[in-house]
């Protein structure tokens, strides 16, 4: 028996039940006699021929299929209006992608009509049937729900190509305004592309992120399914943030579910998915890389799918399940339990206040790559379906950072470079102190010690008065602590 029939012995009850052949032009690429040959090595007994359309191979399949001794399944993968098939407007008439297999000799007569009719009477485009046909002739046919461009797996309420010929106007440039109010604002700079999944995508550069302007609520029921390209992850850095009330600007508490990259174990873990209402049970199935320990420089599809029939003991939190490029991710801890996936319930709920943001917030670092293919739908997908988006975007797709310019100006009144050689010992390694009069301004020049990954304990500030006291700090990550006083004095 070969390596590949006795690896797939165990496959024998599979049955691919999509297949496209040659004769489904410009798509399948499947030689039917091929095909058949790779079944058998599969130790497969069955196989469908759902070609677009057309059920121009169908005897061919058939009995290609009955000498190599596998069963045939005759089907098609029809194209359905959108309206009926004699709706015929440019931009108004599309049609919908949908499997239909025979379960007999009836149901193969009722496919051959459907198709003949899409052709003769449906033709736009794409030889299109419609659901008077479906309803007129499903007697003895097996439906499914097809791929993505099916009608249930384009059933989204929002939906983010992230390519530039969309022009979309509710992707905005935004950046943190520390100290500012509002906290976020829109950023005075251009959406950038770059390749992506499928298309383009949209390039963060980890000083601006997105919001998406048009996105509110959608209940408690909902999945969130979107690819990142990550060129830098530091902790707490969020890829996607919603919430009704992030800031908690219209509560005065803040309402929000993040995903992003924590340490709450002491190791660095991507994605953790926590709503900020209930952190004392924030942890949750986390995923990072075997081989780098975190999902960097490569493309990931994360997917988030809450489900408010499935909820905790004390039924305040929802119990949902996290997919990492379409295989749900279950964590267990040092006892083999499963951790529970919680989210805060609200946290999907439509609001005058509700933001959708992409690699920003309001106090973290800001994310570096990319964003693509972001889909939200209201309702929970099942494993299939995060499993079909996953598999409709190209993983191994090439990365491309958009090209910098970075001027590079010598400044002769910066003071000569300081900073400890080796800052193994953190905390309790120091520069010499420097005094700044009030109303006066110094540069610092500072050397950087370790490979960058790990930038924000390279250097921190501290800011003390007159007298010794510690009034502010602040560390290379762009986050710090100050006390009211410092704030009004510098």
């Amino acid at each position: 028996m070969s390596e590949i029939s006795e690896n797939n012995r165990l496959g024998r009850d599979f049955v691919h039940l999509h297949i496209h052949t040659e004769y489904s032009l410009l798509d399948g690429a499947c030689r039917i006699d091929q095909l058949m040959e790779r079944v058998k090595e599969c130790g497969q007994t069955a196989i469908a021929c759902t070609d677009h359309g057309v059920m121009y191979g169908c005897v061919q399949f058939y009995k290609a299929a009955k000498k190599a001794g596998i069963k045939p399944i005759i089907g098609c993968e029809v194209y359905v209006a959108t309206r009926t098939r004699f709706d015929k407007v440019n931009k108004i008439d599309g049609n919908n992608h949908l499997i239909l297999l025979c379960k007999n000799e009836t149901g193969y007569k009722n496919l051959i009509k459907m198709v003949s009719a899409s052709f003769v009477e449906g033709f736009y485009s794409k030889p299109r049937i419609d659901k008077q046909l479906l309803e007129q002739y499903h007697e003895g046919l097996i439906c499914l729900s097809a791929c993505l461009a099916g009608e249930i797996p384009q059933d989204y309420k929002y939906y983010y190509s992230f390519d530039a010929a969309d022009n979309k106007t509710d992707i905005q440039p935004t950046a943190q305004t520390i100290g500012g109010d509002p906290i976020l604002s829109a950023a005075d700079k251009d959406v950038v592309y770059v390749p992506g999944v499928k298309g383009d995508a949209v390039y963060t550069d980890g000083i601006t992120g997105y919001k998406l302007t048009d996105v509110n609520g959608v209940g408690d029921n909902y999945t969130i399914s979107f690819w990142i390209y990550a060129t830098r992850l530091s902790n707490y850095m969020p890829t996607v943030q919603f919430g009704p009330d992030v800031h908690g600007d219209a509560t005065g508490g803040q309402h929000y579910t993040n995903i992003t990259r924590a340490e709450w174990s002491g190791e660095g873990t991507f994605p953790c998915i926590w709503s900020y209402d209930q952190l004392d049970n924030a942890l949750w199935p986390a995923w990072s890389d075997a081989a780098t320990g975190e999902p960097m420089k490569q493309w990931v599809q994360i997917a988030l799918v809450v489900d408010s029939n499935n909820l905790s003991a004390d039924g305040t939190l929802i119990a949902s399940k996290l997919y990492i490029n379409g295989q749900e991710w279950i964590t267990k801890d040092s006892d083999g339990n499963v951790v529970p996936a919680y989210v805060t319930k609200n946290c999907m709920q439509a609001s005058d206040n509700f933001d959708f943001l992409l690699g920003i917030n309001y106090w973290d670092s800001v994310f570096k790559g990319a964003f693509d293919e972001l889909y939200i739908y209201d309702y929970a997908l099942n494993a299939e379906q995060v499993a079909a988006i996953y598999a409709d975007g190209n993983s191994n797709a090439e990365f491309v950072e958009p090209e910098r310019v970075i001027n590079v100006v010598k400044d002769d009144s910066a003071i000569a470079s300081i900073g400890a050689l080796d800052f193994s010992k953190a905390d309790d390694v120091y520069s010499e102190p420097i005094d700044i009069a009030d109303g006066q301004t110094k540069q610092i020049k500072l050397k950087h010690w370790s490979d960058g990954k790990d930038a924000k304990n390279n250097y921190y500030f501290v800011f003390k008065d007159a007298d010794g006291n510690e009034v502010a700090r602040l560390n290379a990550d762009m986050t710090g602590t100050a006390d009211e006083g410092c704030r009004q004095r510098m």
